[in-house]
């Protein structure tokens, strides 16, 4: 199985969260694909 990596910036963490139109369509099914790896900065969630 392949699997892509993905860094997300805060803000695009934070729109996914609160179901933010800002977040393109396109992101959106990358971050729910769950083949995908999705990342983040721990020093985003404080």
């Amino acid at each position: 199985m392949n699997s892509d990596k993905y860094l997300l910036d805060t803000h695009a963490l934070i729109w996914f969260q609160k179901n933010n139109p800002r977040l393109s369509s396109k992101a959106i099914s990358i971050i729910e694909n769950s083949s995908n790896i999705i990342l983040f900065s721990q020093v985003s969630l404080f």
